[in-house]
């Protein structure tokens, strides 16, 4: 297998200065969006939510790392392959016990751990966790709802153990609840020692205190939420951290949960650990199944490390080649050859303590010391005796036939090439996103106003504020024109004889709410937009509500029904049976004074009065909410300007500028 180039450093400082300027392309589009929000503009939750999960890539091209996992059931020898890349003997190796918690591994200036402790919020959702594990078995578990109780309170955590307890006891045959039982177990383990672990973290300076933190048989395993370790010396670059993952058969639910989102979203690589015998056999492999089907480009981020691959006979070699292959194509995993590795972590860990056995840490000795004599004579006799230039160039060739520092480079030249070329375009795709999103909000206003700089916001901030403040108008109006009509039929009505009846008074309300909900604003704001002086705007809303000609239709509604029920059926009734009755006896210049006094013009003048009454509370409104608006948009001026001048002062970029990239 070639081996891929390693990276220059004039590579790397390119790449270096692309974080550098992808990271100040944020800031500026941040400061944009941090000054659009000021002017209360409306930006949809969701959007805004979007953006603001992005202000965190400006940490992470300030500070990259790229975050390489290590998968693998029990006794895979997980912890041992990342030792024989540190050269270090950092985290424990048990064979009892495997590793319990997420630990972080980076290179620093010293040795040292931080233990991060689970917030009172996680151990709740470790409660709820286990809960629902108990459930699957046991039905009344069910019935209990955990948003009843606070289990920030003491009383209440006690309680809801007694609850469940309850719950268990009526339970018979407990033989069969061997899992139920035990997440049971771990429920009140939580509860018991809920004050009795910090929540907050602890520094240790002796890494070989680790086995206390990370391993499933450490106290208090269940409330650590993760451990942060810095190694000095070692051959792994600054921005490149080493995760060992939970597998996914420990006891802790919430780290299960992590190891999934870790392999699906966070990591930039993650090696799957196997040993012989078992290769792509335990839970993590049945997981990564699972996410091949839904999304089969995961696995391009896979490397694939048989270890104690030494152990192995060459006719053993030969048919878990062939298991291993079958496995693949029966999971339809599509694996690259040149990401597929058999390695000893162990024998290539050993080769170079031998090498630097000179400057061995005490804990690092003692590991060696441990390991020596099956190394020098069981397993290389030839190295046994060997000093200097000899016995350097005798490791060389055991490293080289072993295989590990093949895989170790080949992980790393990925990282520094692919994974990092795949960052920097998510980190650009990103930024577009953001453009995208502040476009979308600023081009329909910058279509509907003609904006072209900054200043132009503070009329988009008054022109928005106009329209909500006439929506309220128009409801106003609505409500006092559905009052009126009211109290319209309600004087209109006596000794049984109805001028305006319920069905008159409910095609009248919606004729004239229809109306009122159709007025058009946009010339209003068109005027404010192009900046004409407020107070000769405001003192045009009554008169162009009034031009709408919203009295006279309400006038006319009355005047028509006036006509249909007083003149038709009873004025013009009554005058046509006058002339049936009187006949030829009826003078022709009675017959025309009747017709005249029985007329609709005075019962029409009557209306116009009473519309005008009508409308006195609708001209009050009109005035009072223009009045309103009046003095709200100078405060808003000033607001504006005051904000335009702490930005000018802080020297913010153009958010035109920014966002339309001028």
């Amino acid at each position: 297998m070639a081996k891929t180039p390693k990276k220059t450093n004039r590579q790397t400082n390119k790449q270096q200065t692309d974080y550098e300027k992808l990271a100040a392309k944020f800031v500026t589009y941040f400061q944009a969006y941090d000054s659009l929000k000021e002017y209360d503009l409306k930006i949809a939750s969701r959007r805004k939510e979007s953006i603001e999960n992005k202000r965190q890539w400006i940490e992470w091209l300030e500070k990259p790392e790229f975050l390489v996992a290590f998968l693998g059931s029990f006794s895979a020898g997980k912890s041992t392959v990342i030792n024989s890349m540190l050269n270090r003997s950092i985290l424990p190796e048990n064979t009892k016990s495997t590793t319990a918690v997420p630990t972080y591994i980076k290179k620093g200036n010293q040795d040292f751990a931080i233990i991060r402790y689970v917030s009172n919020k996680q151990k709740q959702e470790l409660v709820h966790l286990y809960m629902q594990e108990v459930a699957e078995e046991i039905a009344e578990i069910k019935t209990i709802s955990l948003q009843s109780y606070n289990l920030y309170d003491e009383q209440e955590r006690e309680n809801l153990l007694n609850v469940i307890n309850e719950k268990v006891n009526t339970i018979e045959d407990k033989d069969t609840l061997s899992k139920s039982l035990r997440a049971l177990a771990y429920i009140k383990k939580i509860i018991d020692e809920w004050s009795s672990h910090p929540s907050n973290s602890k520094t240790i300076d002796d890494l070989g205190q680790l086995k206390d933190y990370v391993t499933e048989d450490a106290e208090g395993i269940l409330f650590i939420d993760r451990v942060e370790v810095s190694v000095k010396d070692i051959d792994v670059p600054t921005d490149i951290v080493l995760v060992d993952l939970p597998g996914l058969g420990v006891a802790n639910k919430r780290h299960q949960q992590v190891t999934k989102n870790f392999i699906e979203k966070e990591a930039k690589a993650f090696v799957v650990c196997m040993k012989p015998f078992s290769l792509l056999e335990g839970e993590e492999i049945e997981f990564l199944e699972k996410m091949n089907k839904q999304n089969p480009s995961i696995l391009q981020r896979a490397f694939w490390l048989t270890n104690q691959w030494d152990t192995l006979l060459p006719e053993q070699r030969k048919q878990e080649e062939s298991n291993f292959n079958e496995k693949v194509k029966s999971y339809g995993f599509k694996i690259d050859e040149d990401r597929v590795f058999k390695v000893s972590a162990l024998v290539h860990l050993l080769l170079n303590m031998l090498r630097n056995e000179s400057k061995l840490d005490k804990y690092d000795e003692k590991y060696f010391n441990k390991h020596k004599k099956w190394l020098l004579e069981d397993k290389y006799k030839e190295l046994g005796g060997k000093k200097g230039v000899e016995l350097e160039q005798l490791i060389s060739e055991k490293l080289k036939f072993e295989g590990f520092p093949v895989f170790h480079q080949t992980l790393f030249n990925y990282l520094n090439n692919n994974a990092k070329t795949e960052f920097l375009e998510y980190g650009r795709l990103a930024l577009q996103d953001i453009q995208d999103k502040l476009l979308n909000v600023l081009e329909p206003l910058v279509k509907e106003y003609g904006l072209d700089e900054d200043k132009d916001l503070e009329k988009i901030y008054i022109a928005e504020f106009t329209t909500n403040t006439l929506n309220e108008l128009k409801k106003k109006l609505c409500a006092i024109i559905e009052q009126q009509a009211k109290t319209m039929r309600l004087q209109c009505t006596a000794d049984n004889f109805t001028i305006w009846e319920g069905k008159q008074e409910t095609k009248a309300i919606k004729h004239i709410k229809e109306k009122i909900k159709s007025l058009d604003r946009s010339d209003l704001r068109n005027e404010l937009a192009r900046g004409k002086h407020l107070d000769h705007i405001f003192a045009r809303l009554p008169e162009k509500i009034e031009q709408k000609e919203l009295p006279q239709l309400i006038e006319q509604v009355l005047i028509d029904q006036v006509r249909h029920i007083v003149y038709k059926n009873f004025s013009n009734r009554l005058l046509e049976e006058l002339r049936k009755t009187a006949g030829n006896l009826l003078p022709k210049e009675i017959d025309d004074i009747l017709a005249d006094k029985l007329s609709d013009r005075d019962l029409t003048n009557r209306i116009r009065g009473l519309t005008d009454c009508l409308f006195y509370l609708y001209g009050d409104t009109i005035e009072q909410v223009g009045s309103s608006i009046a003095d709200s948009n100078k405060k808003v001026q000033e607001k504006v300007t005051e904000k335009q001048k702490k930005m000018q002062a802080e020297g913010k970029t153009s958010i035109f500028g920014s966002i339309f990239g001028r």
